[in-house]
């Protein structure tokens, strides 16, 4: 099993779950982050004062996907940041996952074993 974390322009949330969900992926953690990856920093002004602009509101999506469909996910979001160069930022990671539990009642299911 395989964590594949995205950081992404707000904008392009509606397109990437789009292309999950074409993949039957519909489990997904979305957290709202802060981004340093210009340099050098924007120069603003608000209000007269000017100010650097070098943390930028981004979106943070995970999934846990398998390792079979690991290939399929990376190429859907890779045409969507290549179609889409505004909404979709050219970050993706992908993380090996030893296990994978979720905790329902008094039931745990392993799921590494679902998929």
């Amino acid at each position: 099993m395989k964590k594949v974390e995205a950081i992404i322009q707000p904008a392009g949330l509606k397109d990437f779950k789009a292309a999950l969900y074409d993949l039957g992926i519909h489990a997904i953690t979305v957290s709202e982050v802060l981004d340093h990856e210009r340099w050098p920093p924007r120069r603003q002004v608000y209000r007269g004062t000017p100010y650097q602009l070098d943390l930028l509101p981004k979106i943070k999506v995970e999934i846990l996907v398998s390792s079979e469909l690991l290939e399929d996910v990376i190429d859907a979001l890779s045409r969507i940041a290549l179609t889409n160069k505004t909404a979709v930022s050219d970050r993706l990671m992908v993380f090996d996952v030893a296990q994978a539990v979720r905790l329902r009642g008094r039931r745990r299911e392993d799921l590494a074993a679902a998929g």
